[in-house]
This record gives C-alpha cells, structure tokens and sequence, in this order.
C-alpha cells in the first residue's frame, strides 16, 4: 500500500486492531520525495517513526518492524 507519512498513524491504528493476530513484521519501503529535504533531517524522521508514527505497533513485544529507504 503506498500512503503519505501524514497517514501512517492512520495505518498504525489499523493494525493493532482485532483482526491482525497473525501479524508479525511490518515491512515500511520508504522514498524519499523532497530533494530540499536536509540528510539529516531526514534520518531524524526515520529514527523517530516507530514513536511518531508507529506507537501501538512499536508497543507490542511481538511486532517486528523492517524499514528500507529508497531515494
């Protein structure tokens, strides 16, 4: 599924609801779209997501995240 990062919290919600028992990996394919967008910067956002983004899955002791960032 392809969604803006304003929606991964969306995202987040939906998948720590009944329904996803099953769910262990959550796979993120990032690209990177603002070329005015500063490295740095940048690699803030990636370290952060799973707290800015991804709070309920990164909450769980079961969930694993892999993260892979295009540009």
């Amino acid at each position: 599924m392809e969604c803006r990062i304003e929606e991964w919290g969306d995202l987040d919600q939906v998948l720590t609801q009944p329904g996803w028992p099953e769910l262990k990996t959550v796979y993120v394919q990032i690209r990177r779209s603002r070329s005015d967008m500063q490295e740095r910067e940048f690699h803030l956002i990636l370290r952060n997501l799973t707290v800015t983004h991804f709070s309920r899955l990164a909450s769980s002791s079961t969930i694993q995240f892999n993260f892979e960032c295009l540009v």
